[in-house]
């Protein structure tokens, strides 16, 4: 049972919340409620589930010395001996397979998608986590990447603009991450061991960062909703009701890093958090309210 729940948590079943992108296409082409549509973006949903789960067992098996430096990370299960590197190896290729293989049931391009994605999660685990902006935006593109495969999934188009702002909210919430793993190392007055990488920043810099595209995902929303092809799929502007609650999702998100010292984890926030839960159910079911009853 202890090796069964060292697994559980080394396959991080709360990150898999990020793969949700995956159903922007299918619900913005007003497809959400076709049965196979549903079917198949979830299928694609699985295959991206094991796929991010082999590549956190492969990350925490190549920064396992890093891991047992860092004051949480050292409790992880391969870190802290209870899983071993061999066993974490077998997971590994196991995971991968298994989202591969879906992917490939899915269909061609899908697999390539999938395939996409594995290649930069291990030019990222190998190389571009050490290079300053780089790593930043390679993270981002898993989230851009996870939101066009949905569209491929079910066959439908992506919007240019949604892909923006996919690109432009996760580029945001990987700064406001960096930012409070940086802002915990100095506050504590420790060393960079664990996270040597955030040399290369300083909280002035990535605050400037998270500035410049917190203003720029707010305006690739709105033009986004007010955008001629959204009305020409929908007949009207009525989306643009839904800015508001953009507004208070990403100005919360701010409060809850600047003020409460939070976003070291934006998974953990959108889980936790009740009134960004609330934000992003009240969005949803606007939104869901203007394409499907209107």
């Amino acid at each position: 049972m202890g090796k069964f729940k060292a697994f559980i948590k080394s396959v991080r079943p709360h990150q898999w919340v990020k793969n949700v992108f995956l159903f922007a296409g299918v619900f913005f082409a007003g497809d959400f409620l076709i049965l196979s549509s549903i079917l198949r973006a979830t299928a694609g949903f699985a295959a991206f589930c094991f796929l991010a789960s082999g590549i956190y067992i492969l990350n925490d098996i190549i920064d396992i010395e890093a891991d047992r430096a860092h004051p949480d990370k050292c409790n992880r299960p391969i870190a802290s001996g209870i899983i071993s590197r061999s066993f974490a190896w077998i997971m590994t290729a196991v995971l991968l397979l298994c989202g591969l293989a879906i992917s490939c049931l899915i269909g061609k391009d899908f697999l390539l998608f999938g395939a996409g994605y594995v290649l930069l999660q291990f030019c990222y685990i190998f190389f571009l986590k050490r290079q300053p902006i780089l790593d930043i935006l390679a993270v981002a593109a898993g989230f851009v990447i996870r939101a066009a495969a949905g569209g491929v999934a079910v066959h439908v188009p992506i919007s240019s603009w949604l892909l923006v702002c996919t690109s432009l909210l996760a580029l945001f919430l990987v700064t406001e991450k960096r930012r409070q793993e940086l802002a915990r190392i100095e506050s504590s007055d420790t060393n960079h061991d664990s996270r040597p990488m955030l040399e290369n920043y300083s909280v002035q810099f990535l605050d400037n960062l998270a500035s410049i595209e917190i203003s720029a995902t707010i305006v690739a929303y709105m033009f986004y909703v007010f955008s001629p092809e959204v009305y020409a799929h929908f007949g009207s502007h009525a989306l643009g009701i839904t800015i508001p609650f953009v507004f208070y999702g990403l100005f919360r998100y701010l409060w809850l890093v600047h003020q409460k010292t939070k976003g070291e984890s934006p998974t953990k926030i959108f889980l936790t958090d009740l009134p960004s839960i609330i934000n992003i159910i009240l969005w949803s079911l606007t939104v869901f309210l203007i394409i499907y009853l209107t």
